[in-house]
C-alpha cells in the first residue's frame, strides 16, 4: 500500500467518523435537554483532522510531481541524480541549475570578448 493509499484510507475513516458525529448531533437534538458541547467538539476535531490530512495529501502529490518532472529531464547517465537518494535531489537540482547559469554566463563573456576582437562570423556581425 502506497503512502497516498494509506492517507486516503485515513481520510475515508475520518469522513465516516464525521458522519457518525453528525448523526450523534441529530440524535442529541431530539432530546429534551440536548447537551451538544461534546458532540460539537468531536465534530470540529474530526473536521480539522480531515483538513490536515487533505493538506498532507496535497503536499505529497506536489512532491511527487516535483520528482516526476525533474526525473523526466535528467539524462540517464547523470549519476549525481540517479545514484543519490531522493532526499538529496533538491540539492542536486540546485547545483545543476547553478552550474548551467555559470556556463551560460561564461559563454556570454567569451562571446563578448570575441566580438570586441573582430568579426565572429555570426549572423548580423559586421564584416
Amino acid at each position: 500500500m502506497s503512502l497516498l493509499d494509506t492517507l486516503n484510507y485515513f481520510i475515508q475513516d475520518q469522513e465516516g467518523h464525521l458522519q457518525c458525529c453528525e448523526w450523534d448531533i441529530r440524535e442529541e437534538t431530539n432530546q429534551e435537554n440536548p447537551d451538544l458541547d461534546l458532540y460539537c467538539e468531536q465534530y470540529d476535531l474530526c473536521k480539522e483532522r480531515i483538513e490536515d490530512l487533505q493538506q498532507i495529501k496535497s503536499e505529497l502529490a506536489r512532491l511527487q510531481r516535483y520528482d516526476d518532472e525533474l526525473s523526466s529531464v535528467m539524462p540517464e547517465d547523470y549519476k549525481d541524480w540517479w545514484q543519490n537518494s531522493p532526499e538529496e535531489w533538491p540539492i542536486v537540482a540546485k547545483s545543476s541549475i547553478e552550474s548551467l547559469r555559470e556556463r551560460e554566463e561564461l559563454a556570454w563573456e567569451h562571446l563578448e570578448r570575441a566580438t570586441m576582437n573582430g568579426p565572429t562570423g555570426l549572423i548580423g556581425d559586421p564584416q
